[in-house]
């Protein structure tokens, strides 16, 4: 769940370590920076307020480069901003972020099947109990410790943890009713987060400390709050995709 860099006049945009590809798997240049290259920000490509197509085409990949020329850039020098990718408008919404974690979600699960073939049946690897979404976001010990650093606090649910659509639906109420936006944009983050983790984990034997997944949820959303800077925040006004994914879980 990422925010990507829109390019403005490119100053503060680095060209091989920050996202601003759109149509690149992970928003940055599919070659790695070359020895001696003294390229750095993106306006480094940038000439006239115009790309520099020809030091383009000599330093990225066919692909990339024709990605890159492609990116509108501003011609009255506006400066680098951010803008959320799955969204028609590039605006952050709950209900945006939540479809992006439940479509992931929902891929590796299918891969996890299918490379297991019939002898998986969902162990985790903290060895507590067979994995359901809502052991791995809200029983699981290693959830329970980030869910206790966040700065976020839904007291009154833990009678819910064992039913995650009821528990999510009760902190939609609470949006409605006391328009707290920003505490459930924060949880989508932390949800995708531990998420995250639970994969690092699982495939690439990692483990991330609670406060690392913390910091790394609300560096996210600081980013989509820039998007959204002096826009009126948009609440979820449907609960299909919970109960779509409920139904066929």
């Amino acid at each position: 769940m990422e925010a990507i860099r829109k390019i403005g006049n490119g100053k503060s945009t680095r060209i091989w370590e920050d996202n601003w590809i759109p149509d690149s798997p992970n928003g940055k240049p599919s070659v790695a920076k070359p020895q001696g290259c003294q390229l750095r920000m993106v306006s480094d490509l940038i000439s006239n307020h115009s790309w520099n197509r020809v030091l383009i085409l000599k330093t990225f990949y066919s692909q990339d480069a024709e990605q890159i020329l492609r990116i509108p850039i501003s011609v009255i020098g506006k400066e680098d901003s951010f803008y959320w990718k799955h969204s028609q408008h590039g605006q952050y919404t709950v209900q945006s972020g939540y479809k992006v974690w439940m479509k992931e979600k929902n891929q590796m699960d299918y891969m996890t099947r299918k490379e297991a073939g019939t002898s998986y049946e969902g162990n985790i690897s903290c060895g507590e109990r067979e994995e359901t979404i809502e052991h791995m976001m809200l029983q699981c010990k290693k959830a329970k410790e980030i869910w206790k650093m966040a700065p976020v606090q839904w007291e009154g649910l833990e009678h819910l943890t064992g039913c995650f659509t009821k528990w999510w639906l009760v902190i939609l109420d609470a949006q409605k009713s006391r328009r707290e936006v920003d505490q459930v944009n924060v949880t989508i983050n932390i949800l995708w987060q531990i998420w995250k983790a639970r994969n690092e984990r699982e495939f690439n034997q990692k483990e991330r400390e609670p406060h690392k997944i913390i910091e790394k949820a609300l560096k996210e959303w600081r980013e989509f709050e820039e998007v959204n800077k002096g826009m009126e925040p948009r609440m979820i006004t449907q609960e299909t995709e919970v109960h779509q994914w409920s139904d066929q879980h």
